[in-house]
Order: structure tokens, then C-alpha cells, then sequence
């Protein structure tokens, strides 16, 4: 939460009415992942269980090990608190070429699906990840929902 208040997003989420969660205050659900391959279940943060509509709203990261990151790998916020790195802790699966964390990710989006993701391209990040990535100027930002394509959309001009 005290990265909301440095950012203004608090002040921001209180002038309207907005109320901010702290997904990991709470114990987490488990998840059964229906013919997972990599992963057989998740603890997940409750809220992305209970209530009726979640968007992912993701920055455009470039990524070293799946060379985006999306809407898909943003939902990897919902796991909860250190689960999140035991995806990356898993071991080669027999007689499968592709990296175990891919699996792992796809698995998880089977079960952590927004309604709706948007993902702002306005700024991206470029690079092995937030601390040594490079921040890349852009101007689309990307709308989709599991009952759609995506489409681009405009966002601004940077002149």
C-alpha cells in the first residue's frame, strides 16, 4: 500500500471512491487446474475468485524467458504472496523441450482469466526485466477480452 500513497494512486483511488485491496491480507483460495501439466493447482488471492468482473491492466515488458509480458503474465499478480516464484522453480518436465515456466504460465491461464485486459503499450520496458530494462516510448495501447480479438487503439502522439 505505501507504493499507491508514493505514487498518488491512493490519492487518486480516495477522491473517487475507489478502495484499494492488499490481495495478500487475506488467506488464499486453492485452485484446482484442470489438466495442468506443469501445475495440478494454485493458491490464488481470494478477490480474483469473488468478484464478478477482473481486468489486467499490464505495462508492455519485453521478457527473457517467454519474450512478452501481457495480459497473461500480469494475472501472475494474482497468485498468492511467494507462490509466484515457485513457478519459476520447477523442474524440466521428461520428454518436453519447451521451458517448464511457459507451461506453468499457461496453466495458470486456465484458471485466471480476465474479462477484460487492456494493456498499455504507451510506455514499455525493454530488457532482462524492471531493473535493467529500458523504457520505450509508444503510442497504442491493446483491448481484448476472452470473447474477442485484440485490437489496437490509438493512444496518443508523443510530438
Amino acid at each position: 500500500m505505501e507504493t499507491f500513497e508514493a505514487t498518488g494512486i491512493a490519492s487518486v483511488a480516495r477522491e473517487r471512491n475507489c478502495p484499494l485491496i492488499d490481495m495478500d491480507a487475506r488467506q488464499p483460495v486453492h485452485v484446482i487446474v484442470e489438466d495442468g501439466v506443469a501445475i495440478q493447482s494454485l493458491e490464488v488471492c481470494p478477490e480474483v475468485v469473488e468478484y464478478d468482473v477482473v481486468v489486467s491492466i499490464p505495462v508492455m515488458k519485453t521478457h527473457m524467458h517467454t519474450v512478452v509480458t501481457l495480459a497473461v503474465k500480469n494475472m501472475k499478480g494474482c497468485l498468492w504472496r511467494r507462490t509466484k516464484v515457485d513457478l519459476h522453480m520447477l523442474p524440466q518436465i521428461e520428454d518436453m523441450d519447451d521451458k517448464t515456466l511457459n507451461i506453468a504460465i499457461a496453466d495458470m491461464s486456465s484458471v485466471l482469466r480476465p474479462h477484460l485486459s487492456i494493456i498499455d503499450g504507451t510506455t514499455g520496458m525493454e530488457g532482462l526485466g524492471q531493473a535493467p530494462g529500458r523504457l520505450r516510448n509508444s503510442i497504442w495501447l491493446w483491448q481484448g477480452s476472452i470473447h474477442s480479438q485484440w485490437m489496437p487503439l490509438p493512444a496518443r502522439s508523443w510530438g
